[in-house]
C-alpha cells in the first residue's frame, strides 16, 4: 500500500507518495505541502490500486496539480496580457477547480472535460459556456506547451449553438433611449448627480458617433484629439494598433466642451451600469453599452459603406469580426435605418457620408456648412 512522507525542497517541502506497483517501487510528488490535500491524493491512489484501475502514467507524466499549474501560468503571463483579460481567466480557472477538483494534470482527460461541461451548463448560458471553453482550451494548450500534458482534453469539446440576438438599436429605440438620458439629467436635483448624468449622455453620443469601445472613450486625453485635422487618434485600441476616427460635428462639439477633463471621473463599471438602468427603464433589457458600437457599425453597413471601411473605423484586426455586422438580412437592415433621418434631425447625429469617405480617400473632412447638416 502507498504511504505518505515529506520531501525537502528549496524553500520548503512537499509531500510525496511512496508505493510499490507491479513489483517496482515508485515515489511521486503530490505537488503540495498541505497534508490534508496530500492525504486525499494518497487515498485516491490506494483506492485505485485496490480496484485495479490505477494508471501510473496519470501520475508519472507530470506530478503537478491543477492549482500549481494555474499559479505557474499566471506567473508566466502577467504583464503580457491586459489586467481585465487576466481577471476573467482567473475567475474561470477558479471555477474549473471547484468543478473538477485539484487533480493531477495527467489525470484530466476527456471524461473530466465532459463532466466540467455538464456541470457548467447547469450554471451558465451557452454563450457564457463558449467564452469559458475558449479560455480553458487556451489554458490547457499552455499545459501541453509547458510539457505537462501530451494533449489538450478540452480540444474536442465544441461550442454550443447560441440563439442570435439583435445587438444594435433601431433609430426609434435610440430616440427613446436618449430621451430617457435627457430626462435623467432634468430630474436630478443634486448638482453633482446632474453633472454625472450629463457627462454620461455625452459619452453615449460619442460612442454612437465614433464606434469606439468603452475604455477607448473613457481613457481619452486631449492629446488624442486633433481638432486641426478633425480626427480622434485611438492609441490604446484592443489590437494595440493606432487608428484615426474622423469626428462628426456633434462629436467635435462634445470633445471641445469636455476638454481638458474629457470623461475623467466616469468609470467603466459606472457607465455600463447607468446604461443598463436606462435601457431597462425604456424596455430595452437585452441592450448594453457596447450596443452603441454595434449600432454604429450596423448603420454604416446598412448605408452601403464597404466593410473594409467599417473594419478600419472599428479597429478590428480580423475582418471576420466585422463581417458579423453584415450577416443581418436586408429587410432587418432596412428596419435599422427606418426614420434615421428624423433621428439625425432631432440632434443625435451619427457619422455623415463625407466623414466616412475621408477614411476611404485618406482626405480630411472639411467642416463646411453643407457638411454640418
Amino acid at each position: 500500500m502507498a504511504t505518505l512522507r515529506k520531501r525537502l525542497l528549496k524553500g520548503g517541502y512537499a509531500y510525496v507518495i511512496d508505493f510499490r506497483y507491479q513489483g517496482e517501487r515508485h515515489v511521486i510528488s503530490t505537488g503540495t505541502d498541505d497534508k490534508k490535500l496530500a492525504a486525499q491524493v494518497l487515498s485516491e491512489i490506494n483506492q485505485k490500486i485496490i480496484r485495479g484501475i490505477f494508471r501510473l502514467e496519470d501520475y508519472e507524466q507530470k506530478d503537478i496539480r491543477l492549482s500549481a499549474f494555474i499559479q505557474e501560468y499566471f506567473g508566466r503571463v502577467v504583464g503580457s496580457k491586459k489586467p481585465s483579460t487576466l481577471a476573467g481567466e482567473r475567475i474561470y480557472s477558479k471555477k474549473l477547480l471547484r468543478i473538477i477538483g485539484d487533480q493531477f494534470l495527467g489525470a484530466i482527460d476527456g471524461r473530466v472535460a465532459d463532466h466540467w461541461k455538464m456541470k457548467l451548463l447547469q450554471q451558465v448560458s451557452p454563450a457564457t459556456y463558449n467564452i469559458e471553453l475558449r479560455v480553458l482550451k487556451m489554458l490547457f494548450n499552455k499545459a501541453v506547451e509547458y510539457g505537462y500534458m501530451k494533449s489538450n482534453p478540452f480540444k474536442k469539446l465544441k461550442k454550443m449553438r447560441v440563439e442570435e440576438r439583435r445587438l444594435y438599436l433601431y433609430s426609434s429605440e435610440l430616440k427613446v433611449l436618449f430621451d430617457k438620458l435627457q430626462d435623467n439629467i432634468q430630474r436630478s436635483t443634486n448638482r453633482a448627480r446632474q453633472s454625472l448624468h450629463y457627462r454620461f449622455k455625452l459619452l453615449c453620443e460619442v460612442l454612437l458617433g465614433t464606434g469606439m469601445r468603452r475604455e477607448e472613450a473613457l481613457s481619452l486625453v486631449p492629446e488624442q484629439v486633433d481638432f486641426q485635422r478633425n480626427v480622434i487618434v485611438v492609441e490604446r485600441a484592443k489590437s494595440k494598433k493606432v487608428r484615426e476616427i474622423p469626428m462628426t460635428r456633434r462629436v467635435r462639439e462634445i470633445l471641445l466642451e469636455l476638454k481638458p477633463e474629457m470623461f475623467r471621473g466616469l468609470s467603466g463599471v459606472t457607465a455600463s451600469h447607468k446604461f443598463r438602468c436606462a435601457a431597462d427603464a425604456v424596455g430595452l433589457k437585452h441592450m448594453k453599452l457596447h450596443s452603441l458600437r454595434h449600432t454604429f457599425a450596423t448603420m454604416l453597413i446598412a448605408m452601403g459603406y464597404d466593410i473594409k471601411v467599417v473594419k478600419e473605423l472599428l479597429g478590428h484586426e480580423d475582418i471576420r469580426i466585422t463581417e458579423m455586422y453584415a450577416k443581418a438580412a436586408g429587410n432587418v437592415l432596412q428596419q435599422a435605418m427606418e426614420s434615421f433621418g428624423n433621428f439625425q434631425e432631432s440632434g443625435y447625429i451619427l457619422v455623415t457620408r463625407r466623414d466616412v469617405q475621408a477614411v476611404e480617400t485618406k482626405k480630411l473632412p472639411k467642416m463646411s456648412a453643407r457638411n454640418r447638416t
